[in-house]
C-alpha cells in the first residue's frame, strides 16, 4: 500500500495521482473518458437540479455490473474505493449532496474513503429506462479496523440501520 500523507483534511497517497492514473477511458480502455475528482478537492457547489451524466455503460462498467445484475431496474455494487467514488463523482454520475435515506452525503462518504484508504462502499445504479436514474451509496466495509478507523466510523455511522465494529468495519443505511 502506498504511503498516505494527510493533506487538507483527507489522506491521499503519495506518488503519482492513483485516481488518474487508473482512470478508465485511458489508453487501451474500452469505456468513454472519466473525470475525476481528487481527494483534496473542495465540495462542489450545490445545484438545485443535479444533471446526472446519461452514459450508464461507462458508469455500470466503473461499478462491475452488466444487465443480468438487475433487478426491478436497480443493480448492487460492492467494493468501491476513493479512486472508483471519485470517479463516479468527477464523471458526473453521482450528486455529491445526494443521501440514501439515513446516510451520509455522498461527498461526506467520498472524504471518509479518502481518509481511510482501506474503506470501500457499496451502493446500487438505478437503470437508465427509470426516471430516477442515478448512482447511490448505502454503505461502507473494511475488513480490519484501528483505533482511529473505529472512532471516525462510529462518527460516519451514527445513523446507520445495521453497524458493526467488532475486528471490522460494515455499517449500512436502509
Amino acid at each position: 500500500m502506498a504511503l498516505v500523507v494527510a493533506l487538507a483534511g483527507c489522506a491521499e497517497p503519495s506518488g503519482p495521482d492513483p485516481v488518474a492514473s487508473s482512470a478508465p477511458g485511458s489508453a487501451g480502455s474500452s469505456i468513454g473518458a472519466v473525470q475525476v475528482t481528487p481527494c483534496t478537492a473542495g465540495r462542489p457547489q450545490r445545484s438545485t437540479r443535479y444533471d446526472f451524466n446519461r452514459d450508464w455503460q461507462t458508469r455500470d462498467l466503473l461499478v462491475g455490473v452488466d444487465a443480468g445484475d438487475y433487478v426491478g431496474g436497480t443493480a448492487a455494487f460492492t467494493g468501491a474505493d476513493f479512486v472508483e467514488v471519485g470517479q463516479l463523482l468527477g464523471s458526473g454520475f453521482m450528486d455529491p449532496y445526494e443521501r440514501q435515506n439515513a446516510a451520509p452525503s455522498t461527498w461526506a462518504i467520498f472524504q471518509f474513503l479518502c481518509r481511510h484508504p482501506e474503506v470501500t462502499a457499496a451502493g446500487y445504479v438505478v437503470s437508465p429506462e427509470r426516471t430516477d436514474y442515478r448512482t447511490s451509496l448505502e454503505g461502507v466495509y473494511s475488513a480490519s479496523i484501528d483505533p482511529g478507523l473505529e472512532r471516525d466510523a462510529r462518527v460516519l455511522c451514527r445513523h446507520a440501520s445495521l453497524k458493526t465494529f467488532r475486528g471490522h468495519v460494515d455499517c449500512f443505511w436502509d
